[in-house]
């Protein structure tokens, strides 16, 4: 699997994961838009990414983000 940055949709490294709900972005992308680009979230803590997310948390990311 592919990570690509939820922002600019790029394909590079590195990547910083938003706090709440874990969704990739470069840091520049992050500094340029201020906050998480997900709909809905507003959570401005982010944290460096060296691996992707285990698979169980990808499933309840996405079991989170349902509502």
């Amino acid at each position: 699997m592919t990570l690509r940055c939820a922002y600019c949709h790029a394909e590079d490294a590195p990547l910083i994961a938003c706090a709440a709900c874990g969704t990739r972005v470069h840091p520049a992308c992050r500094a340029a838009h201020g906050r998480c680009p997900t709909l809905g979230c507003h959570e401005p803590r982010c944290a460096r990414v060296d691996r992707p997310l285990a698979p169980w948390a990808r499933r309840a990311v996405r079991w989170l983000l349902r509502y």
